[in-house]
């Protein structure tokens, strides 16, 4: 086994491992350190290291749930959405709906809030 492969089953594992304290807000990441140390028997430097890596690799966003939000952005039936930079942003109304960075929930919330605000814009039109 090559060194490559044994340092990303090592993530792994410590992936799999601090997942849970993560989720939960259970610890600070100097506390997830140690005890990744006693669990993995690996010196101190090196569990420092790993568990950075982890924590990056469980909170980068997976290629399909960006996918998705691009696909979420593009059904978004509005004129005054953008995207430059990379931004999946609708501004046409407040509170901005950011499909890149919002919660799936934040996103539902904040679109119930832009239909209600163009149903409101609609029959002021009609008026």
């Amino acid at each position: 086994m090559s060194y490559e492969e044994i340092r990303e089953k090592e993530i792994e594992g410590i992936k799999e491992y601090i997942k849970p304290a993560l989720s939960c807000y259970l610890a600070g990441i100097s506390q997830l350190v140690s005890m990744v140390i006693l669990h993995f028997d690996i010196p101190d430097k090196k569990a420092d290291l790993l568990v950075l890596e982890a924590i990056c690799q469980l909170l980068e966003p997976k290629a399909d749930e960006l996918k998705m939000r691009g696909l979420l952005w593009a059904s978004h039936a509005c004129d005054y959405k953008y995207s430059d930079d990379g931004e999946l942003q609708c501004g046409r109304f407040l509170p901005t709906i950011d499909f890149k960075r919002d919660s799936p929930e934040e996103i539902e919330r904040k679109t119930h809030i832009h239909y209600e605000q163009l149903r409101e814009e609609k029959a002021d039109e009609l008026k």
